[in-house]
């Protein structure tokens, strides 16, 4: 299955049985393990959900300027118009979700230094 048909089927199970219960699969896949990472939840109402569940998660957003953004989508040869990207249309909503911001504008040995950096000081 590709990434584009595992978003699809992702979405339409939180339009049929709710952010809460797409939550709760996410969660009953981390029981056990000290650290899980849920990487690319993009519907808020997951994020919230997940936040409720785990008492001491920390939301971190990944973000880069509009320059970086384009530039990076022209290289994958996607739309580089970032106001057709449905990720743009929550951007201040998952601002206040995160509890952590890293602003990814370098390259991937800055990227993984800043990533490094903060799992060091949990």
């Amino acid at each position: 299955m590709d990434t584009q048909s595992l978003q699809n089927f992702g979405l339409r199970l939180i339009e049929e049985r709710g952010a809460d219960y797409f939550a709760s699969i996410l969660a009953a896949e981390a029981e056990g393990y000290p650290r899980v990472v849920f990487e690319g939840v993009r519907v808020p109402e997951v994020v919230a959900c997940l936040k409720k569940k785990f008492s001491n998660m920390t939301v971190v957003l990944l973000t880069a300027s509009p320059e970086k953004r384009r530039g990076r989508l022209i290289q994958r040869g996607s739309d580089p118009s970032l106001d057709r990207h449905p990720i743009e249309a929550y951007s201040g909503v998952y601002s206040a979700l995160a509890n952590v911001t890293i602003v990814n504008d370098g390259n991937l040995a800055d990227f993984q230094k800043d990533v490094l950096s903060l799992v060091a000081l949990e």
